[in-house]
């Protein structure tokens, strides 16, 4: 853990996949930009959102929760200015992009990078969260329930346990249906490992 450099280059390859190439990130921005461009967020909405912040650590821009929590009033329709222009170009600041990624040991005596998890304290500014809850609050309305049927994230009745549940049925199905699949499996033990069946 001594070099840095070497340990963002480990999780960014974790998190990166090679199937992510500029033609598919703008296809989806082309999709996406109809939407975004429906966004709209008033600074009196914003404003009791500022107002309830919970206590929650700042992202890279060291802005704590209490000042726009205090400020609220002050803050609320310069932010929804910024988060309004962000969501009408569909260009996001440069900062929100940043995140403080603290490693976890998943094993009592960690002895390599693959011992430590990536992702037990991410934190991107708070500005970014709000915009990111403010997005997902305003798409879950405007999208039909059956539109999403395999997302489970976001959801009030989404989770892990969901997800899980449905990949099992599918597969029992399949089985049971002599129908061909493949399925990849990745372990949360270590990040580095794969398995394929």
């Amino acid at each position: 853990m001594s070099n840095p450099d070497l340990v963002k280059e480990i999780f960014a390859a974790i998190s990166t996949t090679s199937a992510y190439n500029d033609v598919t990130v703008w296809s989806l921005r082309v999709d996406l930009e109809q939407f975004s461009s429906q966004i709209y967020v008033n600074g009196y909405e914003l404003e009791p959102v500022l107002r309830r912040l919970k206590n929650t650590a700042p992202g890279c821009d060291d802005i704590p929760a209490w000042f726009y929590r205090n400020c609220s009033f002050e803050l609320a329709d310069v932010i929804a200015d910024i988060f309004n222009c962000s969501f009408r170009t569909g260009m996001v600041p440069v900062s929100w992009l940043t995140a403080i990624v603290t490693p976890a040991p998943k094993v009592p005596h960690p002895t390599s990078l693959s011992d430590f998890r990536p992702i037990l304290n991410f934190v991107t500014p708070i500005l970014s969260r709000i915009a990111e809850k403010l997005i997902v609050k305003q798409w879950l309305r405007t999208i039909a329930v059956d539109s999403t049927v395999d997302q489970y994230a976001f959801k009030p009745t989404g989770s892990t346990k969901c997800a899980l549940v449905s990949l099992i049925h599918d597969i029992v199905h399949m089985v049971e249906n002599t129908l061909m699949f493949d399925v990849s499996w990745l372990t949360l033990v270590r990040p580095s490992t794969v398995w394929t069946m």
